[in-house]
């Protein structure tokens, strides 16, 4: 009797051995399943973006620039975009005008989620170039592009780009500051980098700055300033899907005036240049973002998505002294946008 009640219970454990291993292989499967699919997921953002980075190579070479006077230049750049610029400014005009792109990572993961009939929001326009870039891929029924500067003196610019390439239909151009209400805001125009102009003085943007920046307002006017939110009240906007935002360090105040229109969009994707030491408190800004989104991308030297596998603070901003680009989305893959 006690040789069977042993045997018996020899074939219980191997049967519960065998039980334990099947569960495990399936779960390995199932996680087997999940890592090709994202792995297809990622090709396909990688595949795209090779493709766009290609045809950058290619119109690079077919651009120029030419002076029209001492304030006013215009440059077609890699997408065969003309651009207007004030060669004054030490920002931005000298790589378009001569390397005919900017911010070649930001550049190509930005192309490569535009979608056709996407409603965009460049905020923080300055002479405009993400947004024209937006225009040139998106239907001119359909879709719309809102561009936000307060800078007065870029407006001509602007404008002038938008008109040239015939944009106009699907491009609206505010000169107004996103903040976190409607209102009034100082704009202090720098004098020679006027295209990262604030609502910062000097000393705040000192801060912040590379230290081989020599910042020196030219003139600080006041110019109105509205939410998101507001704005999109006001002219009956329903959803946004793709936003990106630069405004010199008062990204966290104009996040405050959109929390609603991102909740209504169903799949927004953010590119936010994020300055940690501009911030009150950085660390609760990205983790408001991570929450509200919930998925958060970087990218890598060619401008490619990757998943980072700690998204914590710490492991996205840490303490850097730059600025780094987080890209928020509500889509798990951006190649599905």
């Amino acid at each position: 009797m006690k040789r069977l009640i042993k045997k018996y219970r020899q074939v219980l454990s191997r049967d519960a051995i065998v039980a334990v291993d099947n569960q495990g292989a399936e779960v390995k499967e199932k996680i087997g399943v999940a890592e090709q699919l994202l792995q297809k997921s990622l090709r396909e953002i990688n595949y795209y973006q090779r493709q766009v980075m290609d045809e950058v190579r290619e119109r690079i070479k077919n651009s120029g620039t030419i002076a029209l006077s001492d304030t006013e230049i215009v440059t077609k750049i890699f997408s065969g975009l003309k651009m207007y610029l004030d060669p004054r400014d030490l920002a931005i005009t000298p790589h378009l005008a001569l390397d005919f792109i900017w911010e070649h990572r930001i550049t190509a993961a930005w192309l490569a989620v535009i979608r056709p009939n996407d409603v965009v929001m460049d905020i923080g326009a300055n002479n405009g170039y993400y947004g024209a870039l937006a225009a040139q891929k998106t239907y001119k029924q359909g879709s719309k592009v809102y561009m936000f500067e307060a800078n007065p003196h870029l407006i001509p610019y602007v404008n002038k780009t938008i008109a040239v390439n015939f944009l106009g239909e699907q491009v609206v151009l505010e000169n107004l500051a996103v903040a976190d209400k409607s209102g009034k805001v100082t704009l202090h125009i720098l004098k020679d980098y006027i295209g990262s102009s604030s609502v910062y003085s000097d000393d705040k943007v000192k801060e912040y700055m590379p230290n081989n920046w020599r910042v020196e307002t030219a003139e600080a006017v006041d110019v109105p300033a509205v939410s998101i939110d507001g704005y999109c009240r006001d002219h009956a906007i329903g959803k946004v899907d793709l936003i990106i935002m630069d405004i010199e360090g008062f990204e966290d105040k104009a996040y405050a005036g959109m929390k609603q229109m991102i909740k209504a969009s169903p799949s927004p994707t953010l590119f936010v240049e994020f300055t940690r030491r501009s911030y009150q408190d950085p660390k609760s800004f990205y983790n408001e973002m991570l929450k509200d989104f919930g998925n958060v991308y970087l990218l890598d030297d060619d401008g490619k998505f990757t998943m980072p596998k700690d998204t914590s603070y710490e492991g996205i901003i840490g303490d850097t002294e730059d600025w780094v680009m987080p890209i928020f989305s509500k889509k798990g893959k951006l190649a599905d946008r």
